[in-house]
């Protein structure tokens, strides 16, 4: 029973993670990503590796509802990529903050919602960055905890 509640903790945060995923590479023109990724002359990466991640978020949340031997890996393999895309972002990112911020902001300004000075000064800091990896690589390492102790739930019963 308590399996199955861990495992809909991961579907969520799984399909979350997609959602978001699916979110940068709609509205490519004010991410983050794409703005790091064509910073430095790859901006197909952005959509590459964008579309790999959502698609294997979206894989591990059906080997979550559907649980398999081979599940365990595939949700593995997803939490690890989400990790990994997410600090080669976030080190491409460090290299012009001043640009990445006038892009976040932008697409503030296009979702309606305005950041503030002060939000935008803690984001695009170094320390801001830092915090960034930091909350990435606890949210992975939590996620994987949680996929460690329900590992029986993949075996076939």
């Amino acid at each position: 029973m308590w399996r199955s509640l861990v495992a809909w903790v991961l579907v969520v945060g799984l399909a979350w993670s997609a959602w978001l995923g699916a979110g940068q590479l709609y509205a490519w023109e004010y991410s983050v990503g794409h703005f790091a990724f064509a910073r430095v002359g790859a901006p197909a990466l952005h959509f590459v590796l964008g579309g790999l991640g959502v698609a294997l978020d979206v894989v591990a949340v059906l080997a979550l509802l559907l649980p398999r031997p081979r599940g365990f890996g595939v949700v593995l393999g997803a939490l690890i990529f989400g990790l990994a895309h997410d600090l080669v972002s976030l080190r491409l990112v460090s290299a012009d903050l001043d640009g990445a911020r006038r892009v976040y902001a932008a697409g503030r300004v296009e979702q309606g919602s305005i950041a503030s000075e002060a939000a935008l000064d803690a984001l695009f800091s170094p320390a801001g960055q830092h915090q960034l990896a930091t909350i990435a690589f606890l949210f992975a390492l939590a996620g994987m905890a949680l996929l460690i102790v329900i590992r029986p739930y993949f075996e076939p019963r």
